[in-house]
């Protein structure tokens, strides 16, 4: 189990649920029955530097489901969900590098137990001496029809509009609010960007890269966190990967990602 797993508060209607994949029954899902294959997401023995899964969840009702009353006929978005599945990564240096015990200690101090993971997000030394990527999540739902994917799109890019505004309170300090980025992806796509920062405990904490991406009847949401160099080039690079390996897995057209 992953403890103390938080994502970035733009994707913070991602279900944890331990259940098994919903399988695929329409033909209008045929692109999206393969989209939570291995192969529609990023290798992780093929990211440079060198990474481990950290989290592999297949979820079996769409995401938005528990933020809603179970009254009257279910949206879109929720009723034309098929299938969801969230991956992700961490650096290898994270899990067993030089900074390893005092990310223990700051786990302890936050009162989580020590296990094979650190605790994510990723804060102290172990970001401040390595500026490059250190976490990454993605997560792709398919539906049975456009308007639910395209719904599902709009409920994220709201949430993501909403983080403009909001600060984030975590332990020791506010987050900064995200800033959009150009993207230009798919059918739909935004981008956030939200800066590292330094807690009144003197922890750095990581920098976010937020993106989504609607392709037909899937929607790819892809996080990208790590230290200073963790710039928006660096996001639209794995971005445009996933999105590759996806069309590729799925025989669907992708065109490079536009930045």
């Amino acid at each position: 189990m992953v403890r103390g797993l938080r994502l970035a508060g733009l994707v913070a209607v991602v279900l944890w649920s331990a259940a098994v994949e919903v399988g695929c029954a329409t033909n209008a899902a045929s692109s999206g029955s393969c989209s939570t294959g291995d192969s529609a997401y990023l290798d992780g023995s093929q990211l440079s530097g060198g990474y481990q899964t950290i989290v592999d969840q297949r979820f079996t009702e769409s995401p938005l489901a528990a933020h809603r009353l179970p009254v009257g006929t279910p949206p879109a978005q929720i009723s034309e969900w098929l299938s969801g599945r969230l991956k992700g990564w961490i650096s290898t240096i994270a899990v067993s590098g030089p900074d390893r015990p005092t990310e223990d200690e700051i786990a302890r101090s936050l009162g989580y137990d020590i296990g094979k993971w650190p605790l994510v997000p990723l804060s102290g030394p172990v970001v401040q001496h390595n500026p490059g990527i250190l976490e990454i999540y993605e997560t792709h739902d398919a539906f049975s029809a456009i308007e639910g994917a395209q719904a599902f799109f709009q409920e994220l890019e709201q949430s993501a509009q909403e983080s403009e505004k909001i600060s984030v309170i975590e332990p020791g300090g506010t987050k900064p609010t995200a800033a959009p980025l150009a993207v230009s992806a798919g059918d739909s796509s935004l981008g956030y960007e939200t800066p590292s920062w330094t807690s009144s405990t003197a922890r750095m904490n990581e920098q976010y890269l937020f993106f989504v991406v609607r392709i037909g009847v899937v929607v790819v949401q892809l996080t990208v966190q790590g230290g200073a160099a963790t710039q928006p080039r660096a996001g639209l690079a794995l971005l445009n990967q996933a999105l590759t390996r996806l069309g590729t897995s799925c025989h669907i057209a992708v065109s490079p990602v536009d930045h």
